[in-house]
């Protein structure tokens, strides 16, 4: 489900974005988990922004970004040769904060 959430929102944010050419990094990556309804209004405040510990792991979502960007950012995944500062935190809302470069170009 997460690649096809992530396919629609590029198809629709990412009109008219020239893709990223040559060697492309991943600066940083924040996959901002959401927080289960169930929990109590100060559970969540008190988990906001802490490192979230338990699955879904760090090495898949950050393959289902690649994948997902691949033909929409980049034209392969295979042009990323650099990630740094990938973390996974609680979030009420959820979401992801992601920082790209290429050679020339920053997005």
């Amino acid at each position: 489900m997460f690649k096809k959430d992530l396919a629609a929102w590029l198809a629709v944010n990412m009109i008219g974005t020239p893709q990223l050419q040559g060697q492309v990094s991943i600066n940083s990556c924040n996959f901002k988990i959401k927080m289960p309804m169930s929990w109590s209004q100060k559970k969540k405040i008190a988990m906001q922004g802490t490192p979230h510990i338990s699955k879904p792991d760090t090495d898949n979502l950050l393959k289902a970004i690649k994948d997902g960007l691949s033909g929409r950012v980049y034209d392969d995944d295979c042009q990323v040769w650099r990630i740094t500062n990938i973390t996974k935190t609680w979030d009420i809302d959820g979401g992801i904060e992601l920082e790209l470069s290429s050679e020339d170009e920053e997005i």
